[in-house]
C-alpha cells in the first residue's frame, strides 16, 4: 500500500495577472476587487485603451488603495495592466474573493492568468508531496 508524506519541496513563485483593456467608452468603468474592496477608473473623453489603462495603473498604485492592492506590484504596457504579488508564494487571485478585474458602461477588460502562484504551504502542489510504495 502506498503511502504519501507532505513534504513542502515547492518553490515560491509569485502569481502573475494581467488585464487587458480592449474598449473604452466616456463614462465607462475598470474595477478591480480583492475581498470586495474595489479601485475604480472612470474613463474620461480622450482616452484610448492605453491611455486608459495608465491611468488606472495610478489609482491602483495610490497610497489610498484598500491593503489588498498595496500587496502586488502593478505595470502596465500599452493596454494592458499587470498584477504580481510582491511575495512569491502568496496568491491573490484564484482564491475565495481573489483579485477579479471587470468592466462597464460600454469599456471591456479580459483577464489573463499568466503564473500560478506556488508555495511549499499548497497541498495542491504536487511537488509537496512524497509517495512512499510498498
Amino acid at each position: 500500500m502506498a503511502t504519501a508524506y507532505y513534504v513542502g519541496n515547492a518553490q515560491k513563485t509569485a502569481q502573475v495577472e494581467r488585464a487587458s483593456i480592449t474598449a473604452v467608452a466616456v463614462g465607462g468603468t475598470l474595477t478591480a476587487t480583492i475581498n470586495n474592496k474595489t479601485v475604480t477608473y472612470t474613463i474620461v473623453t480622450g482616452d484610448t485603451t492605453a491611455t486608459a489603462a495608465t491611468a488606472w495603473l495610478a489609482l491602483l498604485q495610490a497610497s489610498t488603495v484598500p491593503p489588498e492592492f498595496g500587496e502586488i506590484t502593478w505595470s502596465v504596457s500599452s493596454n494592458a495592466i499587470t498584477a504580481t504579488a510582491k511575495v512569491p508564494g502568496t496568491p491573490f487571485h484564484g482564491m475565495t474573493n481573489g483579485l477579479v478585474f471587470s468592466a462597464a458602461g460600454g469599456a471591456a477588460v479580459t483577464q489573463g492568468h499568466i503564473t500560478s502562484n506556488s508555495s511549499p504551504s499548497d497541498v495542491n502542489n504536487s511537488k509537496n508531496w512524497q509517495r512512499n510504495d510498498l
